[in-house]
């Protein structure tokens, strides 16, 4: 109840005032309990595991995507150049779902097309996704074992520049500053190389920096040559995978599926995508047999004992097709194909998962097969950043991020005892956003 003042200015009594007294200090006191709850609540929340902001397989849009122009990637055309193709047309959406769901593509390929990617959307005023497209770019630049320094360092500027454009400030001096400790330490840099990069760098500090910041790079910038100390992370990926042979009964699954979306994609065209059903049918038993050949033909290659890098090989090829099955289950090619994978996605995400750890288990045999400390050590660092990647762009569901990352620091200590420190050692900070790693300041 609220006590007032009576209309004739008379006081109140003195029961009343204590009244009064009492409400308020109550109110007081139930709003320290509920300041302290909220405040407990969000160190709980503040010691989960963070999570990226937007979850890129779930940034997919099915809604958006042009089916007669998705099923082409079924007919085994190359990915890279749908998604050039995609982004050209200005179909975002496709060239998306085309870039994420490829677990083949090389890493300098997915850069650049994601740079592509965030151009398109900013010129789209889909600001969020080009966000995404410029921070997966990160992504990429700082963990992938395989990037020449150059193009690592342009990369990272690019991201950078383009988050300032799409208004992301404080992410676009965090780029940038990545940016920059690749052109002051990473070993194989020309000095105008170096410069280059460290040019675009303050540029983005020039306008979204502090004094400090934009100080320090212009002191890079007229110093002396540098020369960076450690050592460059010599990548030995192209070096694990050799082929297998396969069952031929493989080959006539997937020109069965081949065949069969030929035959809706001439459907559609003929009847602007109506009365498909036959087609859509052919094509949904075409990838449910291929699903379980695969599975089959590969499982029992394995079985047979073959050589490290062809076990590589065949588990990558399985990852492949269990990355395009989870596009077919989440939509990703603009219409329903296999409605027994829609209904178990997590499913789906389970066997990706699996079999990128059965990956990881002979991958650390490769490790351990080098004889020199110093390459078995840049092996193992090369491979925990792969696993991290994978887990960053959604094709590692679930990944351990805080395992990988201790193991991750152990590796670069074992590396630096050796008498090999590296020049460009990552560290773990999980409140971070695509991605979680970041290179030491």
């Amino acid at each position: 109840m609220t006590y007032e003042l009576t209309p004739d200015g008379k006081l109140v009594s003195r029961r009343r005032r204590w009244a009064e007294v009492l409400l308020v200090i109550g109110f007081f006191v139930s709003l320290v309990v509920a300041l302290g709850a909220l405040a407990g609540l969000y160190l709980l929340r503040g010691n989960e595991e963070a999570a990226p902001a937007v979850d890129p397989i779930q940034a997919l849009d099915p809604s958006q995507i042009p089916p007669h122009l998705a099923l082409l990637q079924l007919t085994d055309a190359p990915a890279p150049a749908l998604a050039w193709q995609a982004i050209r047309a200005n179909e975002l959406a496709l060239a998306y779902a085309t870039i994420q769901f490829d677990a083949r593509m090389e890493n300098g390929q997915r850069a650049s097309l994601l740079l592509l990617l965030g151009q398109g959307y900013r010129g789209s005023q889909a600001s969020e996704r080009a966000s995404l497209s410029y921070r997966l770019v990160r992504t990429v630049a700082v963990l992938a074992g395989d990037l020449p320094p150059l193009e690592r360092g342009r990369f990272l500027v690019q991201s950078g520049e383009g988050l300032a454009l799409v208004d992301e400030p404080e992410e676009a001096v965090a780029t940038a500053l990545q940016a920059q400790l690749v052109a002051s330490r990473a070993p194989g840099l020309l000095p105008a190389q170096r410069d280059e990069i460290l040019a675009r760098v303050e540029a983005i500090l020039r306008q979204h920096g502090t004094p400090e910041q934009l100080r320090a790079v212009r002191e890079l910038r007229r110093g002396p040559l540098l020369q960076p100390g450690g050592v460059a992370l010599a990548s030995q990926w192209a070096h694990l995978q050799e082929p297998a042979s396969l069952d031929p009964i493989l080959d006539e699954v997937v020109a069965n599926r081949k065949a069969a979306v030929g035959a809706l994609l001439q459907r559609i065209q003929l009847t602007a995508g109506q009365d498909v059903e036959p087609e859509r049918e052919a094509v949904r038993a075409a990838l449910t047999v291929e699903d379980r050949v695969r599975r089959d033909v590969i499982g029992q290659a394995l079985s047979t004992g073959p050589a490290l890098a062809q076990q590589h090989w065949l588990l990558q090829e399985l990852r492949a097709w269990q990355a395009l099955k989870l596009r077919v289950a989440l939509g990703g090619f603009g219409l329903r194909l296999v409605p027994e994978w829609e209904q178990d996605v997590e499913g789906i995400r389970q066997e990706l998962r699996r079999t990128t750890e059965q990956l990881a288990v002979v991958l650390e045999a490769q490790v351990n097969s080098q004889d020199d400390p110093v390459l078995r050590g840049m092996l193992r660092i090369e491979v925990l950043r792969w696993l991290a990647l994978q887990g960053e762009l959604g094709l590692y569901p679930a990944a351990p991020f805080p395992d990988l990352a201790a193991r991750l620091a152990a590796a670069q200590t074992e590396l630096a005892n050796l008498g090999a420190p590296l020049a460009l050692p990552l560290t773990y900070r999980p409140e971070e956003q695509l991605p979680r790693f970041r290179y030491a300041p």
